[in-house]
């Protein structure tokens, strides 16, 4: 004896008893379980797709995704928005969700990034002002290694190295200067040690 499938009855009869339970999870793989044997029935499909809704609604309320909207845990929403997506591909509701979600992670990057920046340039700055010159160029260059389009990063690189300059030749100057007269010196007192050109 071949097995019979199943009747419309028994798999309407097990969606109305999850329904009524409120077990829609399992409504869910009763709902698909019975678009298997009757791929073209309405009344089957409209279960599913109450029971989809049911089920994102359940989960969007619960108190773990409270705590993350809450916390403001913009990655840990859109993990479970897309993952409630993959359940209810059609809702509108958590597509918008996911498009908001995705908006405040690119927000929150962007603020981060200019936190980071005028940070930076406060430090930099500071370094400047102290005529601590390397560690200044060496943050300014820092910065421009990970991004050579920050063009106030650029100027202030400009600004350092022209200072650091002035101090280079300053002590150059300083130690020529110290240096000429002994040279003339000792050429004057042996001229033949001196190569001559």
């Amino acid at each position: 004896m071949e097995n019979e499938s199943p009747s419309r009855k028994s798999f309407l009869k097990a969606l109305q008893k999850r329904k009524s339970a409120g077990d829609f999870d399992q409504m869910i793989v009763s709902a698909k379980n019975a678009l298997k044997y009757f791929p073209e029935n309405r009344k089957f499909k409209k279960m599913l797709h109450y029971a989809q809704a049911h089920y994102v609604n359940q989960k969007l309320n619960s108190s773990i995704v409270k705590d993350l909207e809450k916390n403001k845990d913009f990655n840990s929403l859109s993990k479970v928005y897309t993952t409630l997506l993959s359940v209810f591909p059609e809702s509108k509701h958590l597509k918008k969700l996911l498009k908001t979600v995705k908006y405040k992670i690119i927000n929150a990057e962007i603020l981060e990034r200019e936190n980071y920046y005028k940070e930076a340039k406060k430090n930099i700055v500071k370094l400047y002002t102290e005529k601590n010159y390397d560690e200044a160029l060496q943050a300014c260059y820092q910065i421009l290694s990970y991004n050579s389009e920050q063009k106030e990063f650029q100027k202030l690189l400009k600004k350092i190295e022209r200072a650091n300059k002035k101090v280079i030749d300053r002590e150059l100057n300083k130690y020529l200067n110290k240096t000429i007269p002994e040279l003339k010196k000792e050429f004057h007192s042996n001229k033949k040690a001196f190569i001559h050109v």
